[in-house]
């Protein structure tokens, strides 16, 4: 038997104490410090993270935290080692609250999120690889409906699919039944989740048929430049689906897509001044209908906030989103007196010129029954002049329900206290 040493820095004095580890952890103010009857230090931890990371201060069937408005002089008054299940020390907890639960040491943030899919690379191309119009065209970005939300579905090419979307940005599903909702049922199987309602309608998804005297663009058929879509929303969709019901029955309509994050790529190295503008001036896009009127504020790149840029050796810092839209542009709302303009405008135009190279660009022609499914943070596409009858539905969905679903068709869970007792 070991014996339970306690060096105290607190006034409050446990009242019981187990007696069986050596050096077992030391108090402060406001730490304590864990440490394995071997020696081993685990690391330092406030009484309150202690305790509301217990695997008792969850409820089992929402694995969501029932502890709340905890006394800011809570104290450990009792600490237990437990035996091990997958390795990592456990301790079993008793508090000045009377709460008693079982504690398991947490790995490092760093070390526990190096296997999530958000943060593997992406595979960026126009200019950094060639554009993978033959996976597109035939190859491994095509999957079949039914795979991944049909009778035959199978989680684990449902988290290739996952995998494929995050790292190129785009991909088409073959096999779509030829009905309006056929994307919603698809974005509920893939992220758990329906599609979200368009900004155009809180009712369903969006028709394109070419309309005549169309109140956006996107519904007449003239051909649209590159593009984000929803710019003029605050939190524009992170997932754009295209799903095709009728192609052009006289012609054209076809669709090319382009990198966004490859271009920025190539002006941060081309011009850094420019990329820096583009990155923190945030622009204005408004979309003013007798309906409604939609305005929001963007930058046209937006950094990654959450990624490592300690290091980055000159390379341009990690990208989060890309907000471009022309026509949506709103200078007008935006002018001021005192603004210069000037700098910004040639920086668009310069990144603008990049993204309309037709050598970056990937080329779609959707039949019946297909959707392309694109990252509408991360890509850009256009749409070129059609003739005749088209009609295609456009849902969108967001990466955070596939990221979510990914982690439970690939096994890759999260951590968490309410499930490792």
């Amino acid at each position: 038997m070991f014996k339970l040493i306690l060096m105290l820095t607190m006034d409050v004095l446990p009242a019981t104490m187990s007696v069986g580890v050596k050096d077992l952890c030391s108090f402060t103010p406001r730490t304590v410090t864990l440490q394995s009857p071997a020696g081993m230090v685990h690391g330092d931890f406030s009484p309150i993270f202690l305790r509301e990371n217990t695997h008792e201060a969850f409820t089992p069937s929402s694995r969501h935290r029932k502890t709340h408005s905890l006394p800011g002089n809570l104290t450990v008054t009792n600490i237990k080692p437990m035996p091990s299940k997958d390795g990592a020390p456990r301790f079993k907890l008793s508090f000045s609250d009377d709460h008693v639960g079982n504690f398991r040491v947490p790995t490092p943030h760093k070390k526990q999120w190096a296997s999530d899919l958000r943060f593997w690379p992406r595979q960026l191309w126009g200019d950094t690889a060639p554009a993978p119009s033959d996976e597109v065209a035939k190859g491994s970005l095509r999957f079949r409906f039914d795979a991944i939300c049909g009778p035959e579905q199978s989680p684990m090419i449902r988290a290739q699919w996952i995998e494929a979307m995050h790292r190129f940005g785009i991909t088409i599903i073959e096999g779509v039944p030829e009905q309006v909702d056929a994307g919603r049922t698809f974005a509920k199987a893939a992220g758990g989740m329906p599609s979200l309602p368009s900004v155009h309608s809180e009712h369903g998804p969006i028709s394109l048929r070419g309309e005549t005297n169309a109140t956006n663009i996107a519904y007449s058929t003239q051909p649209l430049q590159m593009h984000t879509d929803n710019c003029y929303m605050s939190r524009p969709p992170s997932i754009t689906m295209v799903h095709c019901l009728l192609p052009a029955t006289e012609g054209g309509g076809g669709n090319a897509f382009v990198d966004g994050f490859d271009a920025a790529r190539t002006l941060h190295r081309q011009d850094p001044e420019a990329f820096d503008l583009l990155s923190k001036t945030r622009l204005r896009f408004s979309d003013i209908k007798p309906d409604w009127q939609l305005t929001a504020k963007h930058a046209t790149l937006k950094v990654d906030e959450d990624a490592d840029v300690a290091d980055l050796k000159g390379e341009m810092p990690p990208l989060k989103q890309v907000v471009f839209d022309s026509p949506t542009r709103d200078s007008f709302g935006d002018w001021d007196h005192d603004r210069d303009v000037i700098a910004v405008e040639h920086a668009l135009l310069k990144y603008e010129r990049l993204l309309d190279n037709p050598d970056r660009w990937l080329h779609t022609m959707l039949k019946a029954g297909e959707m392309v499914v694109v990252d509408n943070h991360r890509l850009l596409h256009l749409r070129k002049s059609f003739h005749g009858k088209r009609h295609v539905v456009v849902h969108y969905m967001e990466w955070d329900a596939l990221y979510g679903r990914w982690r439970v068709d690939s096994g890759n869970h999260l951590a968490t206290p309410a499930v490792h007792a």
